[in-house]
């Protein structure tokens, strides 16, 4: 969604994720057992599972409630300064940070190696290096009958799902991530970011992109939830199920304890426990209490990470705008550094295309370095018209003598005709001087003559 698209949709509601969906355990084991047992049995069954650890699933179910409570707080309070970054929105602000976008996103783009953003070119036209062209392309494979509209890997004509929009709140480089780039490195951010205040200025614009999804209706896509213990000690639902002889797919305790608790209970056994059954189902129970604890703890530890990013979002939409004559300069200083990456991107894809039209003879052996002397060696032999550049090639690994003789401050002198005598290459010698005392005849050479000395005496000190 563009800029402009998401100007048009600023009254749009905001669609985020509410936080109570953010967690993986929304009833305890505890409550459903507890709902089937008579109200005189309810403290010796639960003596029979580990009062602790009944309590501590508690503990840990309130402690997830209260955070996911002041996540969906904060999100309110995000939404309300999102809506209020407008006031002092106008349309001459929109259209130079949305400039700004697409600068970071085209140096970015240039900057990390994409060519065709660089030269201007399509990507399917940019020239690749063998190596990237072996790596990246698929040998043609057969294509069957059976496997077209079976929807499967090798069917041809599936449809490929768009890929997710970047998780907001996770820093400069994850909002500018996919949507305006790839990942950004060290010199990326040098070619961006130059002075405090710049970062300020990038960051504001990233709040102003961030802003704009949040108004424009944009759902939030909430966090990577990080691999926790609960999931390394479970395999995933879709893996740790399988299929019963009736034919129909069971999931195991680990998979369904989250998804379905009560199914979980009933599958073991406990939904209808008393005092007389209770430590036939109490290993497994216990077993499902441990499950429910870490995924309390991974839901915790996730509401937390929701929690600091919503915090860090607000900070940036309710920063204080800079100056539209400085987001200008900045956008003018971005422009330089956009033409610059733009020129090396080109003279990059000017230098594969020549080491891609190189000679190959023994250029596996030779390897880079070899192709660059070979299409220098090319070069100097198309340049002096034939065998000159072997002729040039064979007096430098002489000594160069020859070479150097001829010239002088970088300009090569002319070489004699073969046929031209020796003799008239050596200048004649100038004439004698005239004895002393002598005078100059007119007309006659030497050099000028001077006027007597008047018996006057030169003497001649040495010190």
């Amino acid at each position: 969604m563009g800029v402009l698209d998401s100007l048009d949709a600023l009254d749009a509601p905001s669609t985020a994720v509410p936080a109570d969906e953010l967690r993986q355990v929304k009833t305890l084991l505890w409550d459903i057992v507890r709902v089937n047992v008579a109200p005189a049995e309810v403290d010796e069954v639960k003596r029979a599972l580990g009062t602790a650890a009944v309590d501590d699933n508690a503990q840990l179910m309130e402690e997830a409630s209260a955070l996911a409570t002041i996540v969906g707080e904060v999100r309110r309070d995000v939404d309300d300064g999102a809506v209020a970054r407008r006031l002092y929105e106008n349309p001459a602000r929109a259209l130079v940070e949305g400039e700004l976008r697409l600068l970071v996103k085209s140096i970015r783009r240039t900057a990390s190696g994409d060519l065709a953003e660089g030269s201007g070119r399509p990507p399917s036209g940019r020239p690749r290096s063998l190596a990237a062209r072996q790596e990246t392309e698929e040998p043609e494979r057969e294509i069957n009958w059976a496997d077209i509209g079976g929807g499967g890997v090798d069917d041809p004509t599936r449809v490929v799902d768009p890929p997710k929009p970047p998780p907001r709140g996770a820093g400069v480089d994850s909002l500018l991530g996919d949507a305006l780039g790839p990942a950004m490195d060290a010199r990326t951010e040098k070619l961006l970011v130059a002075t405090a205040k710049e970062r300020a200025m990038l960051e504001y614009v990233v709040g102003g992109a961030d802003a704009l999804s949040i108004r424009a209706g944009t759902p939030r896509t909430p966090p990577s939830r990080p691999a926790s213990r609960c999931h390394s000690s479970r395999p995933p639902s879709s893996a740790g199920s399988h299929t019963s002889g009736a034919g129909a797919p069971e999931s195991d305790g680990s998979s369904s304890v989250i998804s379905d608790p009560a199914a979980a209970v009933a599958r073991v056994g406990a939904d209808r426990v008393t005092i007389f059954d209770v430590d036939a189902v109490a290993a497994p129970l216990r077993e499902l209490l441990i499950e429910e604890r870490a995924a309390l703890l991974d839901d915790v530890e996730y509401l937390r990470r929701c929690l600091e990013e919503e915090a860090e979002i607000g900070r940036r939409v309710r920063a204080p705008p800079p100056d539209v004559t400085e987001l200008r300069n900045y956008g003018a200083k971005l422009r330089g550094v956009l033409e610059n990456e733009r020129e090396r991107a080109a003279h990059v894809a000017k230098v594969e295309k020549m080491l891609a039209a190189a000679p190959s003879d023994g250029a596996k052996k030779l390897g880079r370095v070899g192709k660059l002397r070979s299409l220098a060696k090319t070069l100097h032999a198309d340049v002096g018209g034939g065998g000159g550049g072997d002729d040039a090639s064979a007096r430098m690994r002489d000594g160069g003598d020859d070479t150097s003789a001829r010239t002088r401050d970088g300009v090569a002198s002319p070489e004699p005709p073969a046929a031209a005598p020796a003799r008239a290459l050596i200048p004649a010698p100038p004439p004698a001087p005239p004895p002393i005392g002598a005078r100059r005849q007119p007309g006659s050479g030497g050099a000028p003559s001077r006027p007597p000395l008047g018996g006057r005496r030169i003497v001649v000190s040495k010190t």
